[in-house]
C-alpha cells in the first residue's frame, strides 16, 4: 500500500517510469493480487471544467480493458476543481498496461497543463 503525493512537474516522470519498471519474484507475486488505486486531481485555477471534461471521456474506454473491474470518477460537492477516481483492477499488471492505453498517455501529455496537483493511492484489501 501507498500513498504518495506527486508534484505536477514530476507527473511525466511518473508515466515514463512505468515503461522501464522491471520486478524481482516478490513484486511478481505482489502483481498478481487485486489493485485498488484511488487518484485524486486538482485542477488549476479556470480550468476546473475543462479537467472534468477530459477526464470524463478516459471512462469509457477504461471500463471496456482487459482486468477492470470498475473504474470511477467522482467530483467534489465542495471543491468543483477536485476529482477523484475509484478503481479497482484485477491485478496490477492490468492497471500497469491501462496506464500505457493511448488514452490515458494522451491525458499524461496534458496533465501538468490542467492539474496543479495530484495524489495515487495504490494497494490491496487486507480486511
Amino acid at each position: 500500500m501507498s500513498i504518495s503525493k506527486v508534484d505536477v512537474s514530476k507527473a511525466r516522470l511518473f508515466w515514463k517510469d512505468l515503461e522501464h519498471e522491471e520486478f524481482n519474484n516478490s513484486q511478481v507475486e505482489e502483481n498478481m493480487k487485486p489493485l485498488t488505486v484511488v487518484a485524486t486531481l486538482k485542477a488549476k485555477p479556470g480550468l476546473e471544467k475543462k479537467l472534468g471534461d477530459i477526464l470524463k471521456t478516459l471512462v469509457a474506454p477504461t471500463r471496456a480493458e482487459n482486468g477492470c473491474l470498475n473504474y470511477d470518477m467522482h467530483q467534489s460537492d465542495e471543491d468543483t476543481g477536485l476529482y477523484v477516481f475509484h478503481e479497482n483492477w484485477a491485478t496490477r499488471a492490468d492497471w500497469e498496461a491501462h496506464m500505457k492505453t493511448p488514452h490515458l498517455v494522451n491525458f499524461a501529455a496534458m496533465q501538468s497543463d490542467l492539474a496543479e496537483s495530484w495524489t495515487l493511492f495504490s494497494g490491496h484489501n487486507v480486511s
